[in-house]
Parts: C-alpha cells; sequence; structure tokens
C-alpha cells in the first residue's frame, strides 16, 4: 500500500473513534440489514485478549490526579464523553489501588452496551447509510456481549444479502472488487479477484472471503496506524507495525486498544490533556489543611480506620507524624462482621507524595491490619482465606517502629516494626524504611520493618529501600505462609538479632526470612548488601517446609553480608530449602 493510500484511510478511520478503538474501519460496517436469524449461527471465539501488555508505572506516576486524567481520556476516547462523578469514584480508587489494571478498564469500556451500541450504529450509517432497527442493533450487541470478535461481525455483514446487493448486484465479482476498494484501499487486481470468485464458486463462504480481506496485513496495519494516532497522537513505530498483526489476528484488536491505552504513555498524555486542576480528585480523603502541624496522628488514624485513598496536605517541605497509636484499617467500613450489615474495605491507598514520615517513635509498631482480627469484622467463616483488604503504601517513609509487643488490645501476628499483616493484599511502592525493630530472640517471629503472615495473594514490594531494621527473624521483611515478590529494591544494614536459629531464638535471614510450605518468593533487581545473620541466610533464608515452594532470583545482587554459620552451597549468603536442590538464580551475581 502507498503511503498515500495509508494517509487517506487514516483520516477516513480516525473520522469514526468507536470503530477506531475496537479496530473496525468505519467504511466496513459490520452492521447488515440482514435479519438476526440470517447471522445467527454465526461461530464465535471469544474476544478475551492474554496478552494484554501491563505497563510498570514510574515512580510517583500513580498518583490520583493522573488516575483521574486516565480515567477522563479513557471515557472521551472509547465512549466519547466525560465520565459522572459517580463513574470516576467507582473507578479511579480500582485503578489506583492496583485492583483494576488500567488495561482491565480499558477493556471494560470496549465491552460495555453503550460503546458497541456506539460502534455498531456506526457501522449501520458507514454500510448501509440508514440508522438501525432495534432488533438488528440488540442482537449484534448481544453477540459481541457474548464474545464474538469484531472482526467477525464485520465479516457477517460484509457478507450479508443486504450488502452484497448493495456493492455488487448480486455479482460475486463485483462484490470483491468492492472488498478491495472498502478493506484494502486498492483496485484488486484481476488474478486476486479471479482468485477470490473461484473459491466462492467452490463453496467458500462469502463472511469467510470477507474476513480473509478485513484481518490482512494491510488493513490490520491501518487500524494500527489509527489507534496509535487516537490514543498516543503519534505513528505506530516499525516494530510495532510488525508485530501487532499476528497479535490482532490470533486475540482480536481490543488486545492492542486496551495495551495502547494501558501504556505508560497513554497515561503521561492523559495528564497532558487533563490537567491538574489543584482540587483533590473525588474518591480521594486528605489528611492536613496545608501544614505541617494539621497532619495529626489522630487524623491519619481516622482516614486509614475504614479504607478509600488517602493523601496528604502538610505544607510544602518534608513532615514527620510521630504516632500516639498504632494505625489500623478495620476489614468492613464499621468494623462490624460482614452478616451483620457491614459494607466490606476492600482497599486502603496511603500515598505520602514523597514528604511524608510516619514515625512510631521507637515506641509502638506503625502499622497493623488483620482479617481474623475479630473486633476489626470477619468478611466470612474464612477469614484465613482472605484477600481483601488490599493495602497499598507509596511514597512513605517509615522509621523507628517498634512492634517488640503487639499493639495493645490486637492479636499478635509475629513482628513488623513499621507494617504487620496477616491475611489481606499487602502492596508496598516507592517506600523507605529505617531504623524499624521487633522482638529480638524468637524461634520465629521477626520482620523488623515487614511482617506479613497467612497470606492467600502475594504480597509485593517494590522500588523500597530497607535500612538499619532488625528483629529476630528477618532484620528487614518476614514472611510466613505468605508468597512475596520484592524488585527493583535495596536492603542494607538490617540486622537478624536472635540465635540458635529455628530450634533456638532465630537469628536467620538478615534481609529476608520466609518460612511455609508451597508458597513462592521472587526477588528481582534488588540488591541485598551489607545485612548480618548469626545462623542462617545472611541475605536470604527461604525454607518450604513441603519442600514443594520455590525460591528464584533474577538480576540481583546478594554480596557482602555476613555472619552466618550455615548456607545452601555455593551460596554463602543464601539458606534455602525447597522444592529444587538450589534456588532458581539467573543473571545475578551472589557470594
Amino acid at each position: 500500500m502507498s503511503a498515500g493510500h495509508v494517509r487517506r484511510a487514516t483520516i477516513r478511520l480516525t473520522a469514526a473513534i468507536g470503530a477506531v478503538v475496537l479496530g473496525v474501519l468505519p467504511q466496513v460496517g459490520a452492521a447488515s440489514a440482514a435479519s438476526p436469524t440470517s447471522t445467527a449461527a454465526a461461530q464465535a471465539a471469544i474476544e478475551t485478549p492474554t496478552a494484554v501488555q501491563q505497563a510498570s508505572v514510574a515512580p510517583g506516576a500513580l498518583t490520583s490526579k493522573a488516575v483521574e486524567s486516565f480515567v477522563r481520556a479513557g471515557y472521551r476516547d472509547f465512549l466519547r464523553r466525560s465520565p459522572s462523578s459517580t463513574e470516576l469514584r467507582f473507578w479511579g480508587p480500582r485503578i489506583q489501588s492496583g485492583m483494576t489494571s488500567r488495561a482491565d478498564f480499558t477493556i471494560e469500556l470496549a465491552r460495555s452496551p453503550e460503546w458497541l451500541s456506539v460502534v455498531i450504529t456506526r457501522f449501520y450509517w458507514d454500510t448501509l447509510h440508514r440508522a438501525p432497527d432495534t432488533a438488528g442493533l440488540q442482537f449484534w450487541i448481544a453477540q459481541a456481549r457474548a464474545g464474538m470478535p469484531i472482526a467477525e461481525i464485520a465479516a457477517r455483514f460484509y457478507a450479508s444479502d443486504e450488502y452484497f446487493r448493495t456493492v455488487g448486484h448480486s455479482d460475486v465479482a463485483t462484490w470483491i472488487r468492492a472488498l478491495y476498494r472498502a478493506l484494502l484501499f486498492r483496485t484488486g487486481e484481476p488474478a486476486g479477484v479471479a482468485s477470490w470468485v473461484q473459491l466462492i464458486a467452490q463453496g467458500t463462504p462469502r463472511h469467510v472471503a470477507a474476513l480473509g480481506f478485513y484481518q490482512s496485513t494491510e488493513t490490520i496495519q491501518v487500524r494500527i496506524q489509527s489507534l496509535y494516532r487516537l490514543l498516543l497522537g503519534r505513528s505506530a513505530d516499525a516494530t510495532g507495525l510488525a508485530n501487532w498483526p499476528a497479535v490482532v489476528r490470533a486475540q482480536g484488536d481490543l488486545v492492542l486498544a486496551a495495551s495502547i491505552a494501558g501504556s505508560d504513555e497513554y497515561l503521561a498524555r492523559a495528564q497532558s490533556r487533563y490537567p491538574d486542576n489543584g482540587s483533590p480528585a473525588p474518591w480521594v480523603e486528605v489528611v492536613g489543611t496545608g501544614t505541617a502541624a494539621s497532619c495529626t496522628s489522630a487524623a491519619l488514624a481516622a482516614a486509614v480506620r475504614d479504607g478509600g485513598v488517602v493523601e496528604f496536605d502538610c505544607g510544602s517541605g518534608p513532615v514527620t507524624i510521630t504516632l500516639t497509636s498504632t494505625l489500623y484499617t478495620c476489614n468492613t467500613t464499621t468494623c462490624q462482621h460482614l452478616w451483620q450489615g457491614a459494607t466490606p474495605v476492600d482497599y486502603l491507598v496511603l500515598d505520602g507524595g514523597g514528604t511524608v514520615t510516619l514515625s512510631g517513635g521507637g515506641t509502638r509498631g506503625i502499622y497493623y491490619a488483620n482479617t481474623c482480627e475479630a473486633d476489626f469484622g470477619w468478611l466470612s467463616s474464612r477469614c484465613d482465606l482472605e484477600s481483601r483488604p488490599r493495602i497499598v503504601f507509596r511514597n512513605l517513609t517509615f522509621a523507628n517502629g517498634n512492634a517488640q509487643s503487639a499493639p495493645a488490645g490486637r492479636d499478635d501476628v509475629g513482628g513488623g516494626g513499621a507494617i504487620a499483616m496477616r491475611g489481606g493484599t499487602l502492596v508496598v511502592e516507592d517506600c523507605v524504611f529505617t531504623g524499624n525493630r521487633t522482638v529480638t530472640a524468637d524461634s520465629d517471629r521477626g520482620g523488623g520493618a515487614v511482617r506479613v503472615t497467612g497470606m492467600t495473594a502475594t504480597a509485593t514490594i517494590t522500588r523500597s529501600t530497607f535500612t538499619g531494621n532488625q528483629g529476630a527473624n528477618g532484620g528487614a521483611v518476614s514472611s510466613l505462609h505468605a508468597s512475596l515478590v520484592i524488585s527493583d529494591s535495596v536492603f542494607t544494614g538490617n540486622r537478624a538479632t536472635g540465635s540458635g536459629a529455628s530450634s533456638g531464638q532465630g537469628g536467620n535471614g538478615g534481609a529476608v526470612y520466609f518460612d511455609g510450605t508451597g508458597e513462592t518468593v521472587r526477588v528481582t533487581r534488588t540488591s541485598i548488601t551489607g545485612n548480618v545473620a548469626p545462623e542462617g541466610g545472611s541475605g536470604i533464608f527461604y525454607v518450604s517446609n513441603s519442600r514443594t515452594g520455590q525460591l528464584t532470583i533474577e538480576g540481583s545482587t546478594i554480596t557482602g553480608n555476613t555472619g552466618e554459620s550455615f548456607w545452601t552451597s555455593p551460596y554463602h549468603d543464601i539458606f534455602y530449602l525447597g522444592r529444587t536442590a538450589r534456588p532458581v538464580v539467573t543473571s545475578s551475581t551472589i557470594d
């Protein structure tokens, strides 16, 4: 296809936003005048993307205002309108907390009856130059909702009797030439036209022929270019043009739209289109009124108790909030059991904006959550299996927390000078942990900074720094029966303070300690240096008692950790018992 053809095609494509986003060319209107019964037997594969590219947001990028801009841009691009206040309050915190990915949000918009109505109505006008009849519109919406790929719908309507009569006058060759013009933007060469006519004469269904045109590389690349220009404001790069057609053919256009709209580039562009207006996002609760003095321990405790998204307005400079009691989040908004009429707390997002330090003052733990704490409300009869609430900490410093005893009146989860959690889901991003501690001697308890236990969902720690934390086991982090992913983080100067190992009073895991059964620990692009443990695992201690769990280390440096009295050869900085004889190690440097 010539550059001129591409330019003209793209101009026509962007005229119908709805069709573009779902990968349907405005000219190829999928809706036909054929009665619904004539297409009811269409074979449909559910268009469920599995290769959507999940973006890794840069530090500090996923603020509430960035998310608000993203939601506004998504509604404008996919539904051609602004979101309502209710819609903003629904989607915003779910995206900010990670309950819903940006790509999944895009998919939800693109599958909504509202959007499908826009797309299918556009098909009628662009192809048959009339409004859809009610029965036909509802039929095709139902087909799409049931999983029929948009490409298949387009092909069915190109093959309909009405479209065939309109453009082909019941002559197959004329119809084929019309497909060349509509879908390949060029005149069909005689040999190509003759080949298609022969296939039809031999029994190939018209919709199969139309689908072949629609899913050609030429046509898909035009759709790719149009999506890039609509969503990113630029032309597609050569790599995208080369790689996306195979994915689109295999999984549908939705995977392409979702991946582009879920990218960091789209997020950044959304913020330029919908800049910060200076007011909080509508779902955010703000601690403080613009001064450091207004950011009190009591105000923070009240804000985090029943979940939601909490941010700070403490003035322009750094601020330290020294807690007068350990923070906690209930499992329901009233701290009553779910069957007592309470509403579950789905998430807490606490974002310090990089300027807030939470201090335990050396006398108490900083944060506590427990799905089995009776006074917090139970979500089900199996509190130990709950993955709610999802607790997200971003852009905060946790300093001088002390969990040498459990918070007053609360169960003991076994440590966690800064964060102590049983059940639920923990997400830590772009945080600093310094000078936190827990019990000095115990066979299992520990986690100078973080202790997680009994989690069915994987706890994640990303782009965070741990220095000078200490506890009986796991100077920085202790996990018991909770899978853990640590990425792009730094551990240095942390210490396991116990002795005698598991049969004594601990001393395992200078930086990271794990004990459990089939749970996994993954350490990626992380530096663990200068930590100390007098027993096993001066860097990492991992034991799967059932020998079914696995420790995986990727692209990391684990060196210069000292004090260990036993280890897993050839790694002095690691002690490991798991599914394999040694941990799985790739592209890493380990002493």
